[in-house]
């Protein structure tokens, strides 16, 4: 048997299985719509939902790489679940599974096992629960999440996809972000769904402020680390200062303790990396100056909004 042969035969089972987990998690996201839903929807929207999916399912088919690209570009517009980036990805997924354009190889093994574990927790995790809508629900947004995340690692095969991913993920993110602050900072039209409480805390199209700070937090290190070590955008260091200082002020507008802690953590596991490298000295200095820029560019937002004692 050719090697050509055995890698076209070794690499059914996993997609076959990628595929039977991603019908299950849709599956089960229509089976918890179904069994939390107050009332069944009426012809005329679920009419207007097969057409939107058929619309995706056409879209995956024929510009794979525009519908990931505007699924990355709309993650932050999840204010019913599931969104327009679920409805893009999804389907990109599912084309992609179903007929061998991502295989699931590029993905770590260990990751593939741990990810095999805590859903089958998930769901001994089912037995107990009172409200089984609600259970079945988180169950299928586990399935998804994670598939979510073994796909990529298949997709981003080539440097110029992970240049559209990452490219599409920040700038939905600054805008998400560039929103938040605007809401926070003037009298925005709409101000009042932007902010929680129509006061106080940025959450733009998320549900809460949790949700939307943490959001932002990848994004904000990707830049930060571009500016340190140019790769995904070597020509823009202005672009890149600026694009930084607004995804900064979105997670602090979101007042969410959880998102401030992951930044916290995720530029010191940064620059420790830095510190390490060989010849990382000037590296580390850009981002200590990137860093010095933004704690002052906030405290600049926190007197401009008259939000200290909000803070404390």
């Amino acid at each position: 048997m050719s090697s050509a042969a055995r890698v076209q035969r070794t690499g059914r089972s996993p997609q076959a299985a990628a595929v039977v987990v991603a019908s299950a998690a849709l599956g089960l996201g229509l089976a918890s719509f179904l069994t939390t839903a107050k009332r069944m929807p009426s012809t005329g929207l679920a009419a207007a939902g097969a057409l939107l999916v058929l619309a995706a399912a056409a879209l995956a088919i024929a510009r794979l790489d525009a519908t990931v690209t505007l699924g990355m570009a709309t993650l932050g517009i999840v204010r019913v679940e599931p969104g327009p980036p679920d409805l893009l990805l999804g389907m990109a997924i599912a084309v992609t599974l179903a007929s061998g354009r991502v295989t699931l190889r590029r993905t770590p093994r260990d990751v593939l096992t741990l990810s095999g574990v805590l859903l089958a927790l998930t769901v001994v995790s089912l037995m107990p629960a009172r409200a089984m809508g609600h259970a079945v629900a988180f169950l299928g947004i586990t399935a998804y999440m994670l598939l979510l995340g073994t796909w990529l690692c298949g997709y981003v095969d080539r440097e110029r996809r992970a240049h559209l991913v990452a490219t599409a993920y920040v700038a939905g993110a600054t805008v998400s972000a560039a929103i938040g602050a605007l809401a926070l900072l003037t009298p925005l039209p709409g101000r009042n769904v932007l902010l929680l409480g129509g006061c106080c805390r940025a959450k733009v199209l998320f549900k809460d402020p949790n949700v939307f700070g943490p959001f932002l937090v990848p994004a904000a290190l990707l830049v930060l680390h571009d500016l340190v070590a140019p790769r995904l955008w070597p020509e823009r260091r202005g672009s890149k200062v600026a694009v930084l200082v607004v995804l900064a002020v979105g997670i602090l507008d979101s007042y969410s303790r959880a998102a401030w802690l992951n930044l916290v953590v995720g530029v010191v596991v940064m620059l420790l990396a830095l510190a390490l490298r060989r010849r990382g000295g000037r590296a580390l200095g850009v981002a200590l100056a990137s860093l010095a820029l933004l704690a002052g560019g906030g405290a600049a937002v926190v007197a401009a909004t008259g939000s200290a004692s909000f803070l404390q």
